[in-house]
């Protein structure tokens, strides 16, 4: 039974982090052109961006009618974000202060996607992690027959189970909280109740970005961020679809808030091997198109770099202050994209602001 002082708490903690209206959302991105397009993950992906249901508070969902169609199209390749100079230059994370970390991950393998680097690292130098498994995945194939859809829930804990021990983090306590795939922001303020009382006690949270463009993704990193203003302690949010359909400078992402985890060549081949244990999501179930993998080698390709990107959030700001932001390495050269206006001037810091920021919007 929820005690009304936790439902007070959650509901004070969504109030300083209320979702913005759908105007403030990031607008569709242009097509590619011919020669950019990919495959990009099929209408049977579990990550595909249905329209939430109502939210279970005062304020309205917003709309993610454009969302479907953003992870559907043809994405960003990613010799595109190679190509990029912007994240050589953005600071660098600076993990030593970090001895304990809150993990928020919608669908099993977001988390060894966008951090599975990071996560080593910790567990490397003995952190204590935990991890918070929103949902199952187990709508990743609604409309595949294969015999291993009927059992995708347990199918991809194991996997994330097994990525993690390839990662050098065995010991991470995973926390399972069963909330149905595709439908996490019907379930956005009891699921801020249960982060309340899980991350007392740690020095940072890791949730997704919410501005991703999927809704269980944008409720999971909105309900983290409510909780974290609430406790007070830093987010990290990481992006996974914005890989896909956002453009390197693109200046509906944060980039003035991004930091580099730099990963060597022992931590980027230990994530590879983890990749490489979610067959149910890199490699078909079956042969008809409703088996197809969720994330192809171009797609996959996006989460093999060097290095991952987090963008550092403070608790209930839009800005990272000194006294509560996670401490970095200042870069030796100015980071690049900033973005640019309409009529093409570069933008001004409050400017881009109001352009970047998409909170309540996120793979």
């Amino acid at each position: 039974m929820r005690s009304g002082r936790a439902d007070h708490s959650a509901r004070r903690a969504r109030a300083s982090y209320a979702s913005p209206s759908p105007s403030s959302y990031p607008s569709p991105p242009p097509s590619p052109s011919p020669s950019s397009a990919r495959r990009a993950p099929s209408s049977s992906s579990r990550r595909r961006a249905a329209a939430p249901g109502p939210a279970p508070s005062r304020e309205p969902a917003p709309s993610h009618d454009w969302a479907h169609d953003i992870i559907r199209a043809p994405g960003t390749p990613e010799a595109a974000w190679a190509a990029w100079a912007a994240p050589r230059g953005f600071p660098e994370l600076d993990l030593t202060p970090l001895r304990s970390v809150l993990v928020v991950a919608a669908h099993p393998d977001d988390e060894v996607l966008a951090l599975g680097g990071t996560l080593a690292r910790l567990a490397d130098s003995g952190a204590r992690l935990r991890l918070v498994a929103v949902t199952d995945g187990e709508a990743s194939h609604p409309d595949s027959t294969a015999p291993l859809a009927r059992d995708l829930a347990r199918v991809r804990r194991a996997e994330a189970r097994r990525a993690l021990e390839v990662l050098g983090a065995p010991d991470v306590e995973i926390v399972p909280l069963g909330l149905p795939d595709t439908a996490v922001a019907r379930h956005e303020l009891s699921l801020t109740e249960r982060l309340l009382g899980l991350m007392s006690g740690f020095d940072a949270c890791a949730a997704p970005w919410t501005g991703d463009a999927h809704p269980d993704h944008e409720a999971a990193g909105r309900a983290a961020a409510a909780a974290c203003a609430a406790t007070g302690v830093p987010v990290l949010h990481y992006p996974v679809w914005a890989w896909h359909w956002a453009t390197p400078g693109d200046p509906r992402v944060p980039w003035r808030r991004a930091a580099r985890v730099p990963l060597d060549a022992w931590t980027a081949a230990r994530k590879r091997a983890a990749l490489d244990c979610f067959a149910s999501q890199v490699r078909p179930l079956g042969e008809h198109p409703a088996d197809a993998a969720v994330l192809p080698p171009a797609e996959l390709a996006h989460f093999q770099r060097e290095y991952e990107i987090v963008l550092r959030h403070a608790p209930g700001t839009h800005e990272v202050p000194e006294d509560h932001e996670v401490p970095v390495v200042e870069p030796e050269v100015p980071v690049e994209g900033r973005g640019t206006a309409a009529d093409g001037r570069e933008l001004g810091p409050d400017e881009e602001q109001r352009t970047t920021e998409a909170p309540g919007g996120g793979v």
